[in-house]
């Protein structure tokens, strides 16, 4: 399998439960870091933590975006589902959810061997305890990859140089790299921020 069908055949296997693909695609000592909390080591460790999603036997991860670079594999996905039993402390409500994620998968010999994610939990909880108050997830963007290694290139500087200019509080330099209505999804309760000058200020704080 490709870097890329691996990752989306880890999704699938979640989705539909099946362990057994999902051994097939994750390395046995595979070693998972979430957003928050200490990191998962080994399949049988993460087949156990994800049995605590069946609140959501229905839940179901959609990848809208997928990046790969050399052995890492970077995606943008959202989780839909609905409550079916209590979750963190929080009774049943039925409550339809969905929420935004997004992970970096390190690829070796041939499967995942680790991941790095980050789930949108405080829009996820809010919604449990609001049903009524659903967060809009980002629209998906069209998936387009350039075949031009000078493009690939000019895009990873790209990222880089802003990463720069703002360790370095260079703000007003940031058109450089960022359009002027660019915007920036936050999650939760937050608002995005939409335009340059709302980034500057943003970052300026």
């Amino acid at each position: 399998m490709t870097h890329e069908q691996l990752v989306r055949r880890r999704v699938e296997a979640i989705n539909t439960g099946d362990f057994e693909a999902l051994g097939e695609v994750l390395a046995p000592d595979v070693i998972t870091h979430y957003g928050s909390g200490e990191a998962v080591h080994g399949l049988d460790a993460l087949a156990g933590l994800l049995a605590g999603f069946g609140a959501f036997r229905d839940l179901v991860v959609t990848v809208d975006d997928l990046a790969v670079d050399g052995d890492r594999v970077g995606a943008r996905y959202t989780s839909r589902g609905r409550q079916q039993a209590e979750f963190l402390g929080i009774p049943n409500t039925g409550a339809s959810v969905e929420f935004g994620g997004a992970g970096i998968h390190r690829i070796e010999d041939g499967r995942i061997a680790e991941v790095w994610t980050v789930d949108d939990w405080a829009s996820l909880t809010r919604q449990l305890r609001t049903p009524h108050a659903a967060a809009p997830v980002s629209t998906p963007s069209p998936i387009v990859r350039s075949t031009d290694p000078e493009v690939v290139v000019a895009n990873k500087r790209t990222a880089s140089h802003w990463v720069d200019l703002a360790n370095a509080r260079a703000f007003d330099r940031l058109g450089e790299d960022w359009a002027q209505d660019a915007r920036v999804v936050q999650g939760g309760d937050v608002d995005d921020v939409v335009g340059l000058d709302a980034l500057v200020t943003l970052l300026e704080t």
